[in-house]
């Protein structure tokens, strides 16, 4: 039987004196003792195969259905695609999962009300790493998506750095039980929305104050504060 694996992606670890072991990640549907949409690593992949739109990667243990629209391309994934896929199926795999992106996009516009000429949507979930799927910000009729971020490990406490660090500059602690603190916040955007599209509620801790976000439920942010210049941090 294969568990359906989405929002995955190809991995490497450090192996024995052979040389690299290469694993699948994402978000795995359909196995038993997990609950729908866990983040799941692999052990070793033993053989990929094409079939049809599904990518069918067997590992020591399980064998996953990879949906080719569900892919997600990190740097180090693009460097491993050139050993398990030929020049036709990664294309086929870039445009599916191009598809996607521009209808999550899509989907994800909505979310906004249609008179918001400016405006950021923070998405979040329990379910993603430090519960924090990305952004999408909104000018005029175009639309951007953001999904990177920057983790700073700290001796007692890691944060997540979001942006670009000059026109947008975002930083927040994770902490367990759903929550995110932020500690920089600096934006010229003064329309904030979050959208929780997980199962469970978030904390959402920032300059307009303390949010429980219930799942699929958006919420206005109001921030009161003016944008900070640029030489200064807006401070939690």
């Amino acid at each position: 039987m294969a568990y359906i694996l989405k929002d995955w992606s190809l991995r490497s670890l450090s192996g024995d004196q052979k040389g690299l072991s290469f694993l699948v990640c994402g978000r795995v549907y359909g196995r038993p003792g997990w609950s729908d949409g866990s983040k799941l690593c692999s052990t070793e992949i033993q053989e990929v195969t094409i079939e049809n739109d599904d990518v069918i990667i067997t590992t020591k243990n399980s064998v996953y259905c990879c949906p080719m629209s569900e892919h997600h391309c990190p740097i180090e994934d693009l460097e491993l695609q050139q050993r398990f896929f030929d020049e036709a199926s990664r294309g086929k795999i870039e445009t599916a999962s191009a598809r996607r992106y521009e209808q999550n996009i899509q989907a994800l516009a909505t979310k906004l009300p249609a008179e918001e000429k400016e405006a950021i949507l923070f998405v979040v979930s329990s379910q993603a790493d430090y519960c924090f799927e990305g952004l999408l910000l909104k000018n005029g009729k175009d639309f951007r998506f953001i999904s990177d971020y920057h983790v700073h490990t700290g001796m007692i406490q890691d944060s997540v750095l979001i942006g670009d660090m000059e026109s947008m500059d975002f930083r927040f602690f994770p902490y367990y039980g759903n929550k995110i603190s932020f500690y920089v916040w600096r934006t010229a955007c003064r329309t904030v929305y979050v959208y929780n599209l997980g199962p469970e509620p978030v904390r959402f801790e920032c300059l307009a104050g303390d949010h429980l976000i219930p799942p699929g439920m958006v919420e206005k942010l109001i921030i009161d504060r003016p944008p900070k210049e640029d030489n200064e941090e807006s401070i939690i």
